[in-house]
């Protein structure tokens, strides 16, 4: 294994420097407070790929790194939601029954042949002596001061090594693949250390992401470029992106149709990025092979797992021998309607190589670039323009030089004072089709510095609704796809338009949607009937849904199996809770069934309530109806029921009961000399209802009795 000393003298190293020179800023910072130190966590950042899901982690303090080293990491995965739906309680799964660790020392030796990161990792986790800033102390303080830099550099460049090599991240215990994760669920990992609490106390890092969070990594973005005597600067915003990439590399093509090739051999960072407050832009200076030939740049960015995004877009230029000098804008105020206040530096030595100063203006960073005001003397340093003005202008100083060579200044953003929101969006159409798409459309707004639409779902239109747009959308036509199958059958959107300022509007008025109707209705239940004069009046209890269009009723003979279901009416829904209907049966001594369905709007067909069986006897008229009566016996836990009739040729009595709403159901037969029947089988809080009728010896039926209630 190469020595620390060898890498001290390659310039990546001194990469690695700036890092480590952070670690005792930031302790300092940590020891001058009064507040107790923070425990250390575990940082987790989980990246989802088309099968799999990556875990890069590290733990935030020297110390618990060096601990963790010997007691290892524990992942454990908690499926969340699966197809789209939280589950009611997580499943947990443990990835690593054995704690994850870095490699030993044997196992690095092949990766430091070839790779410094692995040099520098397994120095820092192995190595004996690993001091680069201070010289060892001869005792006392001074080596505890020492050993504490020591353990901090270690820490700070394996970290750093690390960052940008995933495979090496994983060797030294600090990354893990997740292969079994499934394209319809989502999960929380959690990532702690196995240190035991007695040695120090962690916390635990975690990480909540699905395969299907997948994305493919941004271009960077605004990227400029000002090119001089063989030499072209580049710059990029780096803020925008800085949660997602953390180094770029830079690649040069020699012109149109040419291969763009790389020209940094490490990945630049960005020294400022802990400063907040700092400039938001990254620059690189190369070196032009020549001038008057046109080169091609772009940038691309690298993520903490040392994947590459997508490329920026590209600037071209040609190096041509130029002004030593360029224009530096000092001011450019709004003074009033379009109308600027510019001031420039430009040595005075200079002048003599200028013919004129122009201003020149850009929508966008790049260009292409207009002359604004040409022809200003050589001798202004400032200048107020009047010109009409777009919502965003990227203006420049450009010095004109005699020999016909411009050089340029930095662009300055200028942007006029704009408070007036939009108009607001109106007229807005949609539909659902039968697969739970949802198409909306409107009519565009009429202001050119208008950036877009900002779209919000709701399901119901007094409660609060949700943004579906990350960022604002220039299309006026968005698609979105809902859940047809659910007890909502509307669902509502509204509108926001959002100009370059980012000045909104008021809410467009709210448009309701209703979802195709492909459900079958609920059964409708039978609630009780009656026999009045050999006709049955049957009651029921109607279906809830109000997409009901009307309710079928339904008679078939039950004495044969041929028999098939009659419709006997069709009753359009009222929207009524219950119903009725009375059926004068067409033959007697015979059993009949009856059923009701539902019919939804959609034609679909609910389920057939339970049936009913009655019987019409060939001739009740002459029997005499049963007379009953019924009393709750608490003490015993029983309601008693006695009858009694007036003819005395009974063969049978049939008793039923129904427990509240519920339809009469046979309880229990007797002889005909029976008179009474203790009920027993009860529940507390509960109307019982009791009927009775007679069946005599020459086989005619009476009428059901008066029905009895008790509440038991």
């Amino acid at each position: 294994m190469r020595d620390l000393k060898g890498f001290r003298a390659s310039v990546r190293i001194m990469a690695f420097v700036c890092l480590v020179a952070l670690v005792p800023k930031v302790k300092a910072q940590q020891k001058s407070s009064s507040a107790p130190p923070p425990t250390p966590a575990v940082m987790v950042l989980a990246k989802p790929q088309k099968d799999a899901i990556w875990l890069r982690w590290a733990i935030n303090s020297p110390l618990a790194w060096k601990y963790a080293n010997n007691y290892g990491y524990t992942i454990e995965r908690y499926t969340i939601t699966r197809g789209g739906h939280a589950l009611t309680i997580p499943e947990r799964k443990l990835l690593t029954p054995v704690p994850v660790k870095p490699h030993p020392q044997p196992d690095w030796k092949p990766l430091t042949d070839s790779s410094d990161g692995a040099a520098i990792i397994a120095m820092a986790l192995y190595g004996e002596s690993f001091k680069s800033t201070i010289e060892q102390g001869k005792g006392g303080m001074m080596e505890i001061a020492s050993k504490a830099t020591e353990l901090e550099e270690r820490f700070g460049y394996a970290l750093f090594a690390c960052d940008g090599n995933f495979g090496l991240a994983k060797f030294a215990g600090l990354g893990w693949v997740d292969s079994t994760a499934k394209q319809d669920e989502k999960y929380l990992y959690r990532v702690f250390t196995n240190i035991p609490a007695a040695k120090m106390k962690t916390d635990t890092g975690a990480a909540y992401v699905g395969l299907k969070d997948y994305q493919v990594l941004p271009p960077p973005l605004d990227l400029s470029a000002v090119f001089n005597d063989r030499k072209a600067m580049l710059s990029w915003n780096f803020t925008l992106l800085k949660q997602i990439y953390n180094s770029y590399i830079i690649e040069r093509s020699e012109g149109a149709g040419k291969p763009f090739v790389r020209i940094n051999a490490q990945p630049l960072v960005n020294a400022n990025e802990r400063d907040s407050s700092g400039p938001t832009r990254i620059y690189y200076v190369d070196s032009l092979p020549q001038n008057f030939a046109t080169y091609m740049y772009r940038v691309k960015g690298m993520d903490a797992f040392g994947e590459y995004g997508a490329p920026s877009d590209t600037v071209t230029g040609q190096g041509l021998p130029s002004l030593p000098y360029n224009p530096r804008i000092t001011a450019s105020d709004i003074t009033g309607s379009n109308q600027v206040s510019f001031g420039w530096e430009f040595p005075k030595e200079g002048n003599a190589l200028i013919k004129s100063f122009s201003i020149v203006s850009a929508p966008n960073v790049g260009g292409p670039y207009d002359t604004l005001q040409a022809n200003i003397p050589a001798s202004e340093r400032k200048w107020i323009l009047k010109k009409p003005l777009q919502a965003s202008n990227y203006m420049a100083v450009v010095a004109n030089g005699l020999d016909g060579t411009h050089a340029p200044s930095f662009p300055v953003l200028v942007q006029p004072i704009d408070s007036i929101p939009p108009a607001v969006p109106s007229l807005l159409k949609g539909k659902v089709d039968t697969t739970g798409r949802v198409t909306i459309h409107w009519p565009a707004n009429m202001e050119k510095d208008l950036m877009g639409y900002r779209i919000f779902r709701g399901t119901r239109a007094d409660a609060e609704f949700i943004q579906l747009t990350v960022s604002p959308q220039a299309d006026t036509v968005f698609y979105d796809t809902v859940q047809v199958n659910t007890l909502h059958t509307k669902i509502y959107y509204k509108i926001q338009a959002v100009d370059q300022r980012y000045n909104t509007s008021k809410f467009s008025d709210i448009l309701e949607l209703t979802k195709p109707d492909l459900q079958a209705p609920s059964a409708p239940a039978f609630k009780h009937y009656s026999i009045e004069g050999g006709k049955v009046k049957l009651y029921w209890i109607n279906s809830y849904e109000k997409t009901v269009a009307s309710y079928q009723v339904l008679r078939k003979r039950k004495d044969s199996v041929f028999a098939v279901w009659q419709v006997l009416k069709d009753i359009p829904n009222a929207g009524a809770e219950e119903d009725s209907l009375t059926d004068p049966i067409p033959l007697r001594d015979v059993e009949y069934q009856y059923t009701v369905q539902s019919i939804g709007a959609n034609g679909k067909i609910s389920p057939q309530a339970t049936p009913l069986t009655i019987y019409i006897a060939k001739d009740i008229t002459s029997i005499s109806r049963p007379k009953i009566s019924c009393k709750a016996d608490r003490e015993e836990k029983a309601i008693i029921i006695s009858w009694r009739m007036e003819q005395g040729d009974v063969a049978q009595y049939w008793l039923y009961r129904a427990e509240g709403d519920q339809p009469p159901a046979l309880l229990q037969t007797f002889t005909g000399a029976k008179q009474d029947y203790t009920d027993s089988q009860l529940r507390i809080n509960t109307i019982y209802q009791y009927t009775i009728k007679a069946i005599l010896k020459s086989g005619q039926q009476s009428q059901f009795s008066v029905i009895e209630k008790v509440t038991y």
